[in-house]
């Protein structure tokens, strides 16, 4: 075999690898360094208040939140409420840590068909898999979810004197967002006008723990700088995190 005909061949080899290389990485999963870390707290303490601007939040919002969330990177997600004394209070907990896998594409020409007929079935398989997770998942949050809205909506909460505990559901969510394996920002979302009329003593914040507070009324929070954000709705804060 002449010189010529070697380095062809060598070149058609080469090709091929980096064909099998490319097609490997693209039936892969796809990681993101994005890892979300969230607790929400919802408010429900003036609800029968004629002056209340803070907004409700429905079981339905969360699940789509916490779908959104494992559809953009996936990572935790807590929620709780505001009461005379949250130290108890029970916590929603979402955690989403999978990645989806990568459509297979369309065969390369190099490939048999029985062999791509394989990959195909393993792929559809992994998604099959991850679609079934997901979905257990969601239903896991979505009941607890629904628990902690009828809570923290409820008449016994709504009509008790003294009742907004906002310091120490600040502190408790502080506290979950430490429990989780991310680096990076984590983000407490108060939804409350943040009025606090307990009186425990502010805890304080992690420095890559941001606040970001949602009501419709001009607030009157002690956190100062702390507050990375003011929203007037629920909607606004999933287009700031998932846009």
């Amino acid at each position: 075999m002449n010189k010529k005909v070697m380095m062809m061949l060598l070149a058609i080899m080469a090709c091929l690898a980096s064909c099998c290389y490319t097609f490997a990485n693209e039936t892969g999963g796809n990681p993101s360094d994005t890892k979300y870390n969230i607790c929400l707290v919802l408010d429900g303490t003036d609800r029968l208040s004629t002056q209340n601007g803070v907004p409700q939040i429905s079981a339905d919002e969360l699940v789509e939140f916490a779908r959104s969330l494992s559809e953009k990177g996936g990572g935790y997600l807590y929620v709780t409420y505001i009461d005379k004394d949250v130290d108890n209070n029970a916590v929603a907990y979402f955690e989403w840590l999978e990645d989806a896998p990568r459509s297979l594409g369309t065969k390369p020409g190099y490939m048999k068909v029985s062999e791509y007929q394989r990959l195909k079935a393993e792929n559809e398989a992994k998604m099959d898999a991850y679609r079934a997770n997901l979905a257990k998942a969601i239903d896991e949050f979505s009941s607890e979810s629904a628990a902690i809205v009828k809570a923290a909506y409820s008449d016994a909460v709504a009509k008790e004197k003294r009742g907004s505990d906002v310091t120490g559901a600040v502190n408790q969510a502080s506290h979950l967002l430490r429990s989780s394996d991310v680096s990076g920002p984590s983000y407490i979302v108060l939804v409350s006008d943040g009025c606090d009329n307990v009186g425990k003593e502010p805890a304080p914040l992690a420095p890559d723990t941001k606040l970001i507070i949602v009501s419709s009324n001009v607030t009157k929070h002690p956190f100062g700088d702390v507050v990375l954000k003011e929203y007037v709705n629920f909607r606004q804060v999933k287009s700031y995190f998932f846009k």
